[in-house]
């Protein structure tokens, strides 16, 4: 059996039937800031999954982000990764 993830399991067959083509992710197009912007904060690990490691950061205005670093994964991937977490 194939774990599923407890929340957002199906965000991806939903927004599919709300948006046709959300799912095609090659052509999707990533918006990049300025990673000088933020800052991590070292002591604040949130957690890690299979593709990233999650800290709390801070906006260049101290407004608190969560901060992902992703790891060197296909193209594809993290696309579909950022994808997704604008959705959610």
């Amino acid at each position: 059996m194939i774990p599923r993830p407890k929340y957002y399991a199906d965000v991806c067959e939903i927004a599919e039937e709300e948006i046709p083509g959300y799912s095609d992710y090659s052509s999707y197009k990533i918006k990049v800031g300025n990673p000088n912007d933020y800052t991590k904060l070292e002591d604040e690990f949130l957690g890690k999954g299979a593709y990233a490691e999650v800290f709390k950061g801070l906006a260049a205005d101290d407004t608190p982000v969560v901060i992902k670093y992703l790891k060197p994964i296909k193209s594809k991937k993290i696309k579909k990764e950022i994808k997704i977490l604008e959705t959610v």
